[in-house]
């Protein structure tokens, strides 16, 4: 988990895409942490080739509840 920005500050969660780095939107948390507190984290697992409609829509609400925890835990 990273943040980034004045703890008071209204909080803005971004996620990178699965199997995308956190570096990824590292220069947009920098550009945000100026005004919000920025949270991310790096997501977990890939989408595989051979994954049907369920598995992708567990994969999704698994980043979801991720995301809910990562907030939680940050008040």
């Amino acid at each position: 988990v990273y943040t980034a920005g004045p703890d008071a500050a209204s909080v803005i969660l971004l996620c990178n895409a699965p199997g995308m780095s956190v570096e990824f939107v590292r220069p947009l948390a920098h550009r945000l942490a100026g005004a919000f507190r920025v949270i991310t984290w790096e997501s977990r697992e890939l989408p595989g080739v051979y994954d049907d409609a369920q598995a992708l829509r567990h994969l999704m609400d698994r980043q979801v509840r991720d995301g809910l925890e990562v907030l939680a835990h940050f008040g």
